[in-house]
């Protein structure tokens, strides 16, 4: 048994472990952004102003003064003076759920802030893995571009000196043409990344040129990682405090049907007698609560198997982006397998000694990008589905 849970703890720190190595490079930017954003904040401000407002109204109700004067008739009878203060308390067992309500409620605000942070932090780090695909796409980009101007150039030279054709060298201004539209497109999602970090960031410019992603470690044990996952998801931590708070509203709902309690002080001042003494009174609650307690228990029991469905909704989910994560790694793997058969500079000297035609160049070219480009596109897939598995950690 002991084993067990040692072998258990090695796995959980070895993947803990990994998942910190691959998220340095996002920890600097996550924690420039938890800083200045003001999303964040209002987040913040929102849970701390649900928090006061849960322990609003825990007191007893206020205490009644009525007064009054009356005039004798005949008027030798004099006037008499009515004094009354009076306190109602509900049964003690209220006031004992409704601090346990305040608190549970306390924990779902909390709950419900972490989310946010969480889809917030969530967002950022996806903006930095389509930065990271960005990047490497323009650098990829301006490589053919260049590569392609090189060749633009040497067939102008070629046709003026007659030895290439006037189509050999429009082929070759296209060839130029296409793979400078595809850098100022990537460009153009490059700085949509950008901006995107720099609006989540508060409206402050941020620094990330990063165009390599770092190693993502897929889990050993699924079961323990789904587990691992389920137990930490935000957003079943806060249903499972929205059905503890049903739960205490429940019992709340039903000490009310015990009955309210009154105690005061009275005085009736006639001239010449005084009458004032203790008071004691009883609010049977009869017909006011009729049906609620049955509402409440319905509503929690309710909200207890939306959790339950909602955890279920959760594993089927992270088990079908896990899987989708096993599929993404192994296609990235098979592609990066294929790469250094064909690399884009060995190509470039075989056309440049004259070992492929113009035409077959192209060909060759545009199949390496291709495939370049589809790598990094299947490697952000790839990260962004880690980054949802993965969201916990943030």
């Amino acid at each position: 048994m002991k084993s067990k849970v040692i072998i258990t703890a090695i796995i959980i720190f070895n993947l803990h472990f990994s998942i910190c190595q691959a998220q340095d490079i996002y920890t600097p930017v996550l924690t420039q952004i938890e800083q200045n954003s003001s999303e964040l904040r209002a987040l913040r401000q929102r849970a701390d102003a649900e928090v006061a407002a849960n322990h609003t109204g825990l007191a007893p109700a206020n205490p009644t003064v009525e007064a009054g004067h009356l005039w004798g008739v005949p008027s030798e009878v004099g006037p008499r003076i009515d004094f009354a203060v009076r306190q109602e308390f509900d049964f003690p067992t209220v006031y004992v759920w409704q601090r346990r309500l305040a608190a549970v409620r306390d924990s779902s605000a909390e709950y419900q802030y972490r989310y946010g942070r969480q889809q917030l932090l969530l967002a950022a780090k996806q903006a930095c893995i389509r930065l990271i695909y960005g990047n490497a796409l323009v650098s990829l980009c301006r490589a053919d571009a260049e590569r392609a101007r090189l060749v633009a150039e040497a067939y102008d030279k070629m046709l003026q000196q007659g030895s290439a054709t006037q189509l050999e060298s429009n082929r070759a201004r296209l060839g130029l043409t296409t793979a400078e539209t595809a850098l100022a497109t990537a460009e153009m999602e490059r700085d949509r990344c950008r901006a995107e970090l720099q609006s989540l960031n508060g409206g402050v410019p941020i620094a990330f040129d990063h165009s390599d992603f770092p190693v993502a470690a897929l889990p050993t044990d699924t079961a323990i990682w789904l587990s691992s996952m389920l137990s930490a998801d935000p957003m079943l931590a806060t249903a499972r405090s929205e059905s503890n708070a049903a739960q205490s509203s429940f019992k709340l709902t039903r000490s009310k049907n015990l009955p309210r309690w009154s105690v005061g002080y009275m005085g009736e001042f006639v001239e010449g007698n005084t009458f004032h003494g203790i008071t004691f009174g009883l609010s049977l609650p009869i017909w006011q609560n009729t049906g609620r307690v049955r509402q409440a228990r319905l509503a929690a029991q309710a909200t207890e198997t939306q959790t339950a469905a909602l955890r279920e909704r959760q594993l089927s989910k992270r088990q079908s982006q896990l899987r989708e994560a096993l599929r993404l790694s192994a296609l990235a793997t098979q592609i990066e397998s294929s790469l250094p058969i064909a690399d884009a500079d060995l190509l470039h000297r075989a056309f440049l000694a004259g070992e492929l035609p113009l035409t077959d160049y192209l060909i060759e070219q545009s199949l390496l990008t291709t495939a370049h480009v589809r790598r990094l596109a299947t490697l952000r897939d790839f990260h962004i589905l880690m980054s949802e598995l993965n969201v916990h950690n943030l």
